[in-house]
């Protein structure tokens, strides 16, 4: 009994010795849950749940339109997001940074005055195809909103005034009885005498504003299978395994001395570096064609994209990730710090980028932070070459910084492992 007691204290002894696994064993596990904790927090609080990220264009400028603006903040449903023209606001939509955006068309003013006479205003939407589920929220908000601004209108004797005229002026020209007529005239005349209409009680149009919501994406290239959308996310906890898999073995290799007897060799020394990154760009690439030919089988209902955007969106994300791994491993010196590490900083950045919890949940702060994490970039590469449908443009812009993180992660981690082997 007493060596197994010796062996124990020997181990435990390594730990407390070994700063890097003593933290990940004992200090991480509490960061994590209380991070992830407030992230959690603000996603199932249901004040979250009805907040939707929307991008707002008035064509308008008028008093009105900005009054209706105003009341979607107050309505609780929408977080607002100004944009200069409807073709920026929709670009956001299709690309997947926000769920949808609504144009309040230039007359939208005059024809919330002149409701009672008949007219009847519009406002369009652009939803993105995989948030469809929110279209109903997003209308009965939207219809909240115009029912509040049609009361904040009638509490303001101009406003009123501007719809009893114009009420007036199409009376004036209706076929009704006379009788009809001058009851309507009188109704119009004690109208004009109330103090004020703040308490909304009176009747109201049962649809004053036509609210036209569409998808934004064409139906050919909506999300036809939930595959579709998690597939991406499946491929994220794939490179969780290939960056770690290379990573620890990258750090094994450096701490056994491997790395340093192959640099004494006639070997130039940044060929060592250089195999290690091919490799696991090789191995990443391989995971991530051998996903997308799975999804691709008849069962999963996920159809192939253009094969040259799907081959672009695949090569940044292999590129990227192997600049993740060679980053990574620099980072520590002991393996069993490293094996801490570089788990706990994939699956933060995999949980971050919406490997686990969907973008869409994301606000303030969480949502910024996410914009740092590769995985947010590769879910979104694949969409976009996918189902999303996205142009050249779409694409390469994602691509563009993946293979950026990649170039920063190669030099960062070689000139880290440069300094290391030469010390």
């Amino acid at each position: 009994m007493r060596p197994v007691l010796y062996i124990a204290i020997k181990d435990l002894r390594l730990l407390v010795r070994d700063r890097a696994a003593l933290f990940f064993t004992l200090v991480f596990p509490i960061i994590f849950g209380l991070g992830f904790g407030f992230i959690m927090r603000g996603v199932a609080s249901p004040e979250h749940r009805a907040s939707v990220h929307i991008g707002v264009v008035d064509q308008d400028g008028s008093a009105l339109s900005a009054a209706f603006v105003e009341e979607l903040l107050e309505v609780g449903s929408f977080d607002v997001r100004a944009f200069a023209s409807a073709e920026e606001a929709e670009a956001h939509v299709r690309a997947g940074r926000l769920p949808a955006s609504i144009t309040i068309p230039a007359g939208f003013a005059a024809g919330l005055e002149g409701i009672f006479a008949g007219a009847r205003p519009r406002i369009e939407g652009l939803v993105d195809p995989s948030r469809s589920a929110e279209s109903a929220m997003i209308a009965g908000a939207l219809r909240a909103a115009v029912y509040r601004t049609i009361v904040r209108a009638m509490s303001r004797p101009e406003h009123v005034d501007a719809l009893v005229g114009q009420t007036r002026a199409a009376l004036a020209e209706s076929e009704l009885p006379a009788l009809q007529r001058a009851a309507l005239a009188r109704l119009l005349s004690g109208v004009e005498a109330l103090p004020d209409a703040q308490d909304g009680s009176g009747a109201m149009l049962d649809e004053p504003v036509a609210i036209a919501l569409r998808h934004a994406a064409r139906e050919a290239h909506s999300p036809r299978s939930p595959f579709e959308i998690t597939w991406p996310q499946a491929a994220a906890w794939a490179l969780v395994g290939c960056v770690t898999g290379f990573g620890l073995s990258l750090v094994g290799e450096r701490s056994h001395g491997t790395i340093l007897r192959l640099a004494s060799s006639p070997i130039p020394r940044w060929s060592v570096v250089a195999g290690k990154g091919l490799g696991c760009f090789t191995a990443a690439l391989t995971v991530l064609v051998a996903l997308r030919l799975v999804f691709m089988l008849p069962f999963f209902h996920v159809r192939a994209g253009s094969p040259g955007l799907e081959a672009l969106a695949i090569v940044s994300i292999a590129f990227g990730f192997v600049g993740v791994m060679m980053l990574l491993a620099s980072l520590t010196r002991s393996e069993r710090g490293a094996e801490g590490f570089v788990r706990a900083m994939l699956l933060v950045m995999a949980l971050l980028g919406g490997a686990g919890v969907p973008l869409f949940l994301f606000t303030g702060w969480v949502e910024l932070a996410s914009r740092a994490s590769p995985f947010r970039w590769a879910i979104m590469a694949l969409e976009q070459a996918g189902w999303r449908g996205g142009s050249f443009a779409d694409v390469a812009g994602v691509s563009g910084v993946l293979l950026a993180i990649g170039l920063v992660g190669l030099a960062g981690g070689s000139w880290i492992h440069a300094r290391r082997a030469a010390a």
